[in-house]
């Protein structure tokens, strides 16, 4: 069962939610998995960024906030490379050019991690190839009932509130 964890499973069209990768490839420890929720992986292990303890400072951190400005860098660089492409199109050529990670199918929407360079270099993407998620879970509850009191919820570690 997957565990809904937010924003990134909300099921929108212009969110894209970002697993890490530890420097051996393989998904790190500490992160989300969600095969309808999670769109790709990107370096997210022992990455070295500037820090608050002064003006010159450097740490290395991990965690899934280090591996997302990498996506969204792509996503800057893409937009660049063309101007002219609505965000669907620069999603679907993000996540059509990802080298696929055998340790990530079935975990990510893509089953793989983030590949510049081919993101740059592919073809325009087609309507058919844009990334279209599924139905809220909210709205495709079989047994949805409009009374508070029948509504459940799961925390970060699945039990209910």
């Amino acid at each position: 069962m997957e565990i809904l964890n937010y924003p990134s499973a909300y099921q929108l069209d212009n969110i894209v939610s970002v697993t890490a990768l530890s420097e051996q490839g393989q998904l790190c420890d500490f992160c989300n998995i969600g095969p309808t929720t999670i769109g790709l992986a990107a370096p997210g292990e022992w990455i070295l960024s500037t820090s608050n303890e002064s003006d010159s400072a450097y740490n290395v951190r991990s965690g899934t906030s280090y591996a997302a400005p990498f996506v969204t860098g792509a996503l800057a660089l893409l937009k660049a490379q063309f101007p002219n492409e609505t965000y669907q199109e620069l999603i679907a050529r993000l996540f059509r050019s990802v080298t696929p990670v055998p340790g990530l199918k079935g975990k990510t929407i893509t089953g793989g991690t983030l590949n510049v360079a081919k993101a740059l270099t592919g073809p325009t993407p087609t309507k058919d190839s844009f990334y279209h998620p599924q139905e809220s879970w909210w709205l495709s509850m079989k047994s949805f009932n409009q009374s508070r009191e029948n509504w459940e919820f799961s925390d970060w570690y699945g039990s209910e509130w």
